[in-house]
């Protein structure tokens, strides 16, 4: 079977669908030995995750330029042209759309619906392409993969028609996020970043269903009724709508023990996650989460909200605090900084936790749900 890929979320600053995209193209060349595919994208070679199989290659779609008009004629019109003369039996598409002129049977993921269920978690732009583009994609697809469970009952709920044609499947975790080995020396690292001691730590975007707020605004709470010395270190792009975040920093006390470090190339993130006190990650929502389950993967302890996608990807593994409670928030973060045992329970579950995140078994999961889609086929629109 000759399986297309949409790789459009490539880029050079993978994070969020990127990251998750690239995980899967790596897992899927290097294990499936049986089927062909072809990785569509716009990027330079340097930028592209290395392919371990003679059946996979990349496929070149120049994009005119980066805006959204341009993306969205490369993915609608470029793409299905591409596709057809290539011989392509399934296409994948891991973003949310398909191109919906495309003839051939489609495997679409849904990492979450904020764009309908959660509006304030997208950009307008974003907001304005998905409300016209999700619904129609959705109806097209011949299989709908959800990345969890939480997602799958968002689609239930808004579209129960198309729910049949679900499954779940859990994103993998990259096999760089691991244990440090015996020797390793975190000071370095934490030298690097102009820490002297492990850090709090946030990974990802700043963007308003991240709860930087609340982040924020614990940190000081810890810093206030427990006397920390314990920085916090920020990790991620700069995102949008933050301004009034950042000004935060400008409180007495909490600038100076705020680190933002901005984009860190992933390579450097297992270190950075190993060298850590604990990942604080106080989402209000999350179609399944990302860091939780590579920071347990490099046995370093997690505290996070409850509810959405983060109730799998953290699962009971970690310390767990209801979503806006800033006082427990601070609570949990003193807890695992003065207790190392709490510290050593939650880096066992964590580790027995991750074991359900192995790409290997995602990448069969995944190619049965080509097969599905093949079985089932086109299916129109309605």
């Amino acid at each position: 079977m000759r399986i297309g890929i949409d790789g459009l979320t490539l880029s050079c600053q993978d994070s969020g669908v990127g990251v998750w995209t690239r995980g899967l193209v790596r897992s899927l060349a290097r294990w499936d030995r049986e089927n062909e595919y072809v990785v569509y994208h716009g990027l330079s070679a340097t930028q592209l995750p290395p392919l371990e199989s003679p059946r996979a290659r990349y496929a070149l779609v120049p994009i005119p330029n980066a805006l959204r008009p341009a993306r969205i004629l490369w993915e609608q019109v470029l793409l299905p042209r591409r596709i057809r003369r290539d011989g392509v039996e399934v296409l994948h598409c891991p973003a949310y759309v398909r191109p919906l002129t495309a003839d051939v049977p489609t495997v679409l993921t849904l990492h979450d619906l904020f764009a309908l269920t959660h509006p304030q978690c997208c950009k307008p732009l974003n907001l304005l392409h998905y409300r016209l583009m999700l619904p129609p994609s959705i109806r097209q697809a011949s299989v709908i993969h959800c990345t969890s469970d939480w997602t799958l009952r968002m689609l239930a709920g808004r579209f129960p028609e198309q729910a049949a044609r679900a499954r779940v499947v859990h994103p993998g975790v990259d096999e760089i996020f691991a244990p440090g080995t015996e020797g390793q020396d975190a000071g370095v690292v934490l030298s690097q970043l102009g820490l002297d001691r492990p850090p709090f730590l946030f990974v990802g975007n700043a963007e308003p269903k991240k709860n930087l707020p609340m982040l924020l605004a614990a940190y000081a709470e810890l810093r206030r009724r427990f006397g920390t010395e314990s920085k916090l270190l920020m990790v991620g792009g700069r995102g949008w709508r933050t301004r009034s975040t950042w000004a935060r920093l400008r409180e007495p006390g909490l600038g100076s023990r705020v680190v933002r470090a901005g984009y860190v190339d992933r390579a450097r993130l297992p270190a950075i996650y190993r060298a850590s006190l604990a990942l604080v990650f106080p989402s209000l929502w999350e179609g399944f989460g990302l860091p939780p389950v590579e920071a347990m993967a490099c046995g370093t302890p997690v505290i996070c909200t409850a509810g959405s996608g983060l109730a799998e990807s953290a699962g009971q593994a970690a310390l767990v605090v209801p979503t806006g409670d800033v006082a427990a928030l601070a609570e949990a973060m003193h807890e695992v900084e003065r207790c190392p045992e709490l510290c050593l329970e939650l880096r066992q579950a964590g580790l027995r936790h991750v074991r359900q995140f192995s790409w290997q078994d995602k990448a069969r999961q995944f190619l049965d749900l080509y097969r599905l889609a093949r079985e089932w086929g086109q299916t129109p629109s309605s």
